[in-house]
């Protein structure tokens, strides 16, 4: 949604002008808009029957100061809609970004219906990254240019080194081999050494009390205040991972625990072995 009205009312001129460019836009695109004009939804349906919302916040001395613009588009294609002024400049604009990134959005659509996505909870269109989990207890983050989504992401790992290190190493082998064709998914299966993505598991009534993949062991929660577990035992037997203020809060009330500069070390609640984190 737009932001909060402001409480200036529009001049009659300012008025006849947004009439005269909301019907240069169309009004089959028009969402909503207040009873004072002050607050725009229009609305583009893109290729794949997707539907984007642009918001538009009009102050009182508009045109001279532009819109504030809302859109769920990656920062940096937002900004491209912000050097249009005129309304039906900042459409247009916002319905060829929209086209732009048709491929980017199939390929995560792709990632989200295929892959065990843990991150972002809830993907919004502007997410040009998907955390996903390739294993036990270890999981990729895959960072997508938008204007390049076929090229190999950005690739990070989080879990115990040597549960990391198969991928790790297929990794490093085809890192300059990244093919030219084929879908996303494919694509990272094979520069990962996959044969298949995990699948999400069915949550049920008897499998509530369970520790899942990617959630914290102590807490028994994927998210705590928004964050993910980060912290993992290295021992190759365990891999256990915890978010770290559960880890922390768990070792400073063991009297084995000591700490050293910023990092509290201690033992794994889960095998006994030795582990640490910022405290």
């Amino acid at each position: 949604m737009p932001a909060k009205s402001n409480s200036h009312r529009l001049s009659v001129d300012t008025y006849k002008r947004i009439i005269s460019e909301l019907e240069s836009v169309g009004i089959d695109h028009i969402v909503q808009v207040s009873s004072l004009l002050d607050e725009i939804m229009l609305q583009a349906i893109d290729q794949a029957s997707r539907t984007h919302i642009l918001g538009l916040s009009l102050c009182a001395n508009y045109p001279s100061a532009p819109p504030v613009i809302q859109a769920d588009l990656p920062n940096t294609v937002l900004s491209n809609l912000k050097r249009s002024s005129s309304l039906p400049a900042i459409y247009k604009s916002f319905v060829q970004q929209i086209a732009a990134l048709q491929v980017f959005w199939d390929a995560l659509d792709e990632l989200d219906s295929i892959c065990w996505v843990i991150d972002p909870e809830n993907p919004k269109r502007k997410d040009a990254y998907r955390r996903i989990m390739i294993g036990n207890n270890v999981s990729v983050q895959i960072t997508i240019d938008p204007f390049n989504p076929m090229e190999r992401p950005d690739i990070k790992f989080l879990g115990s080194e040597c549960a990391v290190a198969p991928f790790q190493a297929s990794l490093n082998e085809k890192f300059q081999l990244w093919p030219n064709s084929g879908g996303l998914v494919d694509k990272l299966k094979w520069l990962l050494g996959l044969s298949d993505f995990p699948a999400a598991p069915d949550v049920t009534e008897e499998s509530q009390d369970l520790v899942h993949q990617g959630e914290c062991a102590i807490c028994f929660l994927t998210r705590l205040e928004g964050d993910l577990p980060s912290r993992v035992c290295d021992n190759e037997k365990c891999g256990t991972v915890y978010h770290t203020v559960c880890l922390f809060e768990w070792l400073r009330t063991l009297s084995t625990s000591t700490k050293s500069f910023s990092y509290i070390h201690g033992e794994c609640p889960n095998c006994g072995l030795a582990i640490s984190c910022p405290s």
